[in-house]
């Protein structure tokens, strides 16, 4: 897939039957475990235009949807630029949590008259309507000190699957932020954008990771369809990539218990090649391994 090239997601990509959700995720275990031998859970990362990649979506219409927010309408202008993180229990052979990914665009599109990022949160406050909701490029760069923009990428979906339950041993959220953060020291990353809600918020918080609101200021995110609308409970933030957030999830704290759970844990993260199919072999994957 070529940058130029036209990238279209269909509305059945957001709706996938339950029948498939299990297929892809038991060819997603059979293919993992192989190369994960002893492992109780591991990470994987997908291309953007892998059908497995769908499995993610379907989760986020069904999560999102449920709060009146249409993601496929929404993700239109990201799904070139996105990536998959799935986090699976090996034992239970199920997908116990997802996330999107979305990298900066390699080209700038100019939207009435702002040059756009591909950095949802940042790019939301270039074409905002809303005074209060609106912030210039520079102001967002000054505050936090950036000079690169693909040195970005913005976390767009967070979601449990409920298809097994988290427990002390295994906190599916924290193994997949493991794998974030391990992913940022792969691919250069300074900092992390999203939108957070007070769960997520809490969850971070609990380990003590550093972040702050987009600019030091209170901007929310737009809902699709709905010009001037705005969900106050998701607010726009910056996760920078400190020595401190890496060390959250690799280095016991005694005064947070929570990173207990994770400090310790060995988090595989692998990259399947987009061309394999589900349930090939171990060719297919690659493991990614930070410097």
């Amino acid at each position: 897939m070529s940058d130029g090239e036209p990238f279209f997601v269909t509305q059945d990509a957001y709706r996938l039957a339950e029948s498939r959700l299990t297929s892809i995720e038991g060819g997603l275990a059979d293919l993992v475990g192989h190369s994960s031998a002893g492992a109780g859970t591991a990470t994987v990362l997908l291309g953007s235009d892998d059908p497995r990649s769908d499995f993610v979506r379907t989760y986020e219409a069904s999560v999102f949807g449920a709060e009146h927010y249409d993601f496929h309408e929404g993700m239109k202008p990201y799904e070139r630029d996105s990536l998959f993180l799935v986090t699976l229990d090996l034992d239970a052979r199920v997908v116990a949590h997802v996330k999107r990914i979305v990298r900066a665009r390699k080209e700038r599109v100019v939207f009435d008259g702002a040059l756009l990022t591909g950095i949802e949160v940042v790019d939301d406050r270039l074409t905002a309507t809303d005074p209060q909701e609106r912030a210039g490029l520079q102001e967002v760069m000054f505050h936090h000190q950036i000079v690169d923009w693909g040195r970005c990428f913005n976390l767009t979906s967070n979601i449990q699957t409920g298809r097994c339950k988290p427990t002390w041993d295994r906190p599916y959220s924290l193994i997949s932020y493991k794998a974030v953060f391990k992913l940022t020291r792969i691919i250069g990353i300074d900092n992390i954008f999203a939108y957070m809600n007070r769960l997520a918020v809490r969850s971070l918080g609990r380990v003590g990771v550093e972040f702050e609101p987009l600019a030091g200021k209170q901007f929310h995110l737009p809902m699709p369809g709905r010009p001037g609308s705005y969900d106050e409970n998701y607010a726009a933030m910056c996760i920078p990539g400190t020595r401190h957030n890496l060390e959250v999830f690799t280095k016991e704290d005694p005064e947070r218990p929570f990173t207990r759970m994770v400090a310790g844990l060995d988090v595989p993260l692998y990259r399947l090649d987009e061309d394999s199919s589900v349930g090939g072999g171990d060719h297919e994957i690659q493991p990614l391994l930070a410097q």
